[in-house]
């Protein structure tokens, strides 16, 4: 996908989840093949420093799929990020019946009365390339649809047009926790599986919840070595009982084998909050696993922590949000050409660019917590 013209992004956000690197057997682990040499990625890991720009990445991710894959409406509050731009441009390339590819582009424009919509769209097909490099070439032939004002007078003009392409696909999951980071309220419903359980925390015997007889919450918790049983009928109360990793660790397993199931993506914003580094290992890798992993769902994740970058055999998973006098989105494989040098000391040292706090920001507070001891 390609989003253009956007305020704090003066190169806009360009994110693809096609392997850009050569793929031989000794790197093609979490990835997908689509066609010839053309694979897909499993996973795809932004790192960034605070205020860079990593979680507006992931809800401009995150608003694509929901205009184009899930009949999402321009204006919803969800999109509250998007309430300072004026226009904008959407570029983006499905693969779907098989051995077809779609390009859409969108031009969105916020009318009279504030509001964005839809001005122009184009949608191209053609049947899928098993050559990399001519992917994304499509020809005028190729050019199926245009909306405008005149031609599509009856498509409400907060809806892209691709639904009608979309409406008789099979829907993959699209799972965002991304305003999932600072909250921790338990979400999983019925009996969850004793295997994420015990993942979590091996002191839970079981926990599940259920209807009563008034058709009322209850949640039901216990633990090992104990013979009372927990009840509870609100899932805040959890955070008496369970630890903030566990309750996250559950939602999050549960949106796992949920998306497992049918194929999709799963965005995560902030992977390693309440986690340690273990638990973030493991569910990247269960995402890279075929067996785990068979119908190649895909894990879009930001994150602080440079040393995750070191299980990542390719470059092009790994995207670096940078923060200079604007923002700017860039995929490690074009900054750097060589994939067997250690990935966190290169963006420790800020090699592909300012990856660290500012060294003058660090002494300026420095002098201010010494001179508030001087006082």
């Amino acid at each position: 996908m390609k989003v253009n013209e956007l305020l704090l992004f003066e190169d806009g956000i360009e994110l693809d989840f096609i392997a850009q690197q050569r793929v031989t057997e000794l790197n093609d682990e979490g990835l997908t093949h689509i066609a010839g040499n053309v694979y897909r990625q499993n996973v795809l890991g932004i790192i960034g420093i605070n205020a860079s720009g990593k979680t507006t990445v992931l809800k401009t991710l995150s608003f694509v799929l929901d205009m184009y894959m899930k009949q999402g409406k321009l204006n919803s509050e969800k999109y509250e990020f998007l309430a300072n731009e004026k226009s904008f441009t959407m570029e983006a390339y499905f693969h779907f019946n098989e051995s077809q590819l779609m390009k859409i582009e969108s031009t969105i424009i916020r009318n009279n009365h504030g509001q964005l919509i839809f001005q122009e769209e184009k949608i191209w097909v053609k049947k899928i390339d098993k050559i990399k490099k001519s992917l994304y070439s499509f020809t005028d032939k190729q050019l199926q649809t245009v909306r405008s004002e005149e031609n599509s007078p009856y498509l409400a003009d907060d809806m892209s047009m691709i639904i009608a392409y979309m409406k008789n696909q099979e829907q993959l999951e699209v799972i965002d926790l991304i305003n999932e980071t600072n909250k921790n309220v338990m979400k999983t419903a019925g009996k969850i599986p004793v295997q994420m359980v015990g993942f979590l925390d091996k002191s839970i015997d079981y926990l599940y919840e259920e209807k009563d007889a008034n058709n009322n919450l209850m949640i039901r918790l216990k633990f090992k070595g104990q013979d009372r049983e927990i009840y509870l009928n609100n899932h805040q109360h959890l955070e008496a009982y369970l630890s903030s990793g566990t309750i996250k660790g559950l939602n999050v397993l549960a949106a796992v084998e949920k998306v497992f199931k049918t194929g999709g993506v799963l965005l995560i914003d902030e992977i390693e909050n309440h986690f340690n580094k273990e638990i973030v290992r493991t569910i990247v890798n269960f995402f890279r696993n075929d067996r785990t992993n068979p119908k190649g769902a895909t894990l879009v994740f930001t994150t602080h922590y440079s040393e995750l970058l070191d299980d990542f055999e390719r470059n092009d998973s790994i995207y670096l949000s940078l923060k200079e006098d604007k923002l700017r989105f860039k995929n490690l494989n074009d900054l750097l050409n060589r994939s067997d040098y250690k990935k966190s000391e290169v963006y420790q040292s800020s090699y592909v660019g300012p990856t660290a706090p500012s060294y003058n920001a660090y002494m300026d507070l420095k002098k201010y917590l010494q001179q508030v001891h001087s006082v």
